[in-house]
């Protein structure tokens, strides 16, 4: 999982972007759309390398979304960062 995270008044917020893009809107908001694809593509590619391996399939496609994911990073306005949560520090705040 990524969140997005800004610094306001020395302090920081950091909100999942699964949030950021499901907020209830109609239509949905187009604005993160493929931000949330790539995300989703590089956590399947995750839960099926233990079943399949590292084939040229993963690899690929992996290596596509996190092209894709630093891109984004890189685009961010300055004070707001795009950082990937593991799932140990997930089940922590949970």
């Amino acid at each position: 999982m990524y969140q997005m995270c800004v610094t306001i008044n020395g302090v920081q917020h950091c909100f999942p972007v699964p949030a950021l893009i499901d907020i209830g809107l109609s239509p949905p908001d187009p604005n993160f759309q493929e931000l949330e694809l790539a995300i989703a593509v590089e956590g399947l590619v995750e839960k099926v390398k233990p079943v399949v391996g590292e084939t040229e399939l993963t690899r690929t496609v992996s290596e596509a979304s996190t092209r894709f994911i630093q891109k984004i990073q890189k685009e961010l306005p300055k004070g707001v960062e795009l950082t990937r949560v593991s799932e140990q520090r997930q089940r922590k705040a949970a």
